[in-house]
């Protein structure tokens, strides 16, 4: 009598992605914790000096506006993430659960931290790979493409605009974030190497 043959479905794909963001998540949220804890003990006297410096913003050239670009609008001022940061978060959040809701009670925990973070860098890292999720390759001539037939007129897919060349670059930095390359180990600095790249390219 010969046993049963074992079977395992295969993993879904963007299932896995979901579930891998919610990692990266928890991991840069006790990074953030630790390093708020360590300025609360050691940094009151230091931030009431550093408090009375004026910050003066990047002076961007004056061929070139950011307010043209939709990657540059989204990360050089924090109007739109002020204004809608919450309700992306939401977006995201509803979809992560509905792709995965079958996944560990500490990944919904990381996701429902995206609910109240007012960290932008993290709330940036979010949105590009949540773009990503939604772009595909054609493997025949190499395009991306946006994928938002099943979103919402007032989707952060429809309201970020991104052309062509930026959805490329956020594709090739996620898949590269995802797996820990070119030095892309924190949301910050995935952020940091997308949003410079985008910059150098455009400015």
């Amino acid at each position: 009598m010969s046993s049963p043959e074992l079977f395992w479905c295969e993993p879904d794909p963007l299932e896995v992605r979901v579930q891998l963001l919610a990692i990266m998540l928890g991991d840069q949220l006790i990074a953030s914790a630790s390093v708020h804890s360590k300025s609360n003990r050691h940094g009151r006297g230091t931030s009431a000096k550093k408090a009375t410096t004026p910050t003066r913003r990047p002076v961007s050239p004056s061929c070139f506006s950011a307010d043209q670009d939709t990657m540059l609008s989204l990360c050089l001022s924090p109007t739109i993430l002020n204004a809608r940061g919450t309700k992306y978060m939401k977006e995201i959040y509803d979809f992560a659960l509905a792709r995965s809701p079958n996944m560990e009670s500490y990944m919904k925990t990381s996701y429902g931290a995206l609910l109240i973070t007012e960290d932008h860098v993290i709330m940036m890292a979010a949105i590009f790979v949540y773009v990503c999720w939604h772009l595909e390759c054609n493997e025949e001539t190499g395009v991306i493409q946006m994928n938002a037939k099943n979103a919402t007129q007032d989707s952060l897919l429809k309201t970020l605009t991104f052309d062509t060349e930026t959805l490329n670059e956020i594709y090739d930095a996620t898949f590269a974030f995802e797996r820990g390359r070119n030095e892309m180990t924190t949301m910050k600095s995935f952020v940091h190497s997308l949003v410079t790249a985008h910059y150098k390219r455009v400015a």
